[in-house]
């Protein structure tokens, strides 16, 4: 499969101290302004939204396995929605910036990598690994009637589901953990999420959240009334139908969080 990665990511973006973490917190940008492609952007209309993008491209890339590719948890390529609804800023902003990096700068690179169940080694179906929104539609339709059991589950224990559970399954409960707004009793979270294998909705659960922190039920008195993680995963909220007049914010709305503003290389 084809996938965006960062070019040179390991000189530029790597330092003594990134290469002895596993996961990355920050990252290490450059500090010159004086970059051929760099002016180019700032002399460009969207420039500002260009560079931003890239910044959080960067952040992205730093977390992905391996680091420097445009790739989410379940080993597959971002799109421009799933970098959307990882970082808040719009989509559009995504199709702008990529358009411009592969076409005028040297920034961006298409690479081949392996699909995700031949990186892991094991006969584990594609479709077990992957929300159903990015599945072929014959395979939307066997993955929507799935029942989540956990009566066949009560036995095993937390490490038993978190060794049993699919690669990208843990860094899918991290994108949820940073969803949702009320943070209590992560374990138990965690444990639901991968007992039921929750990874393959990820995208409906984050677009589900995304709606959600706006409505009336979740914003009044500063949250109180907010489920438990854990609660809200058991009872499959993110399936409940959405109320367009409940709160005071549109649907579909979403202010970007600022990202960390840094320097081309």
């Amino acid at each position: 499969m084809k996938c965006l990665a960062i070019r040179n990511w390991e000189t530029l973006f790597e330092v003594a101290q990134s290469r002895k973490v596993a996961e990355m917190k920050w990252v290490a940008v450059p500090t010159r302004h004086d970059g051929e492609s760099f002016r180019t952007i700032m002399a460009h209309k969207d420039g500002g939204i260009i560079y931003t993008t890239w910044i959080l491209l960067l952040q992205i890339a730093a977390k992905a396995k391996p680091r420097g590719h445009l790739l989410r948890g379940i080993g597959l390529p971002h799109t421009m929605e799933s970098l959307s609804i990882k970082t808040g800023a719009p989509a559009q902003w995504f199709e702008t910036a990529i358009d411009y990096l592969t076409e005028h700068t040297d920034w961006l690179e298409s690479r081949e990598l392996a699909e995700p169940s031949q990186q892991q080694g094991t006969a584990t179906s594609l479709e077990s690994q992957v929300p159903p929104s990015v599945l072929p539609l014959e395979h939307q339709r066997a993955t929507s009637a799935v029942e989540l059991n956990p009566a066949t589950e009560q036995n095993r224990t937390e490490q038993d589901i978190t060794m049993a559970a699919p690669k990208g399954a843990s860094l899918a409960f991290d994108d949820f953990w940073f969803a949702y707004p009320r943070k209590v009793a992560k374990a138990s979270a965690k444990k639901v999420f991968l007992r039921h294998g929750l990874h393959a909705h990820i995208e409906e659960i984050l677009i589900a959240l995304k709606h959600q922190a706006l409505s009336k039920e979740w914003t009044k008195d500063r949250g109180e009334y907010i489920p438990h993680p854990a609660t809200w995963l058991n009872g499959r909220r993110w399936e409940d139908e959405i109320n367009t007049t409940s709160g005071s914010a549109k649907p579909g709305t979403y202010e970007p969080r600022n990202p960390l503003v840094g320097c081309a290389p």
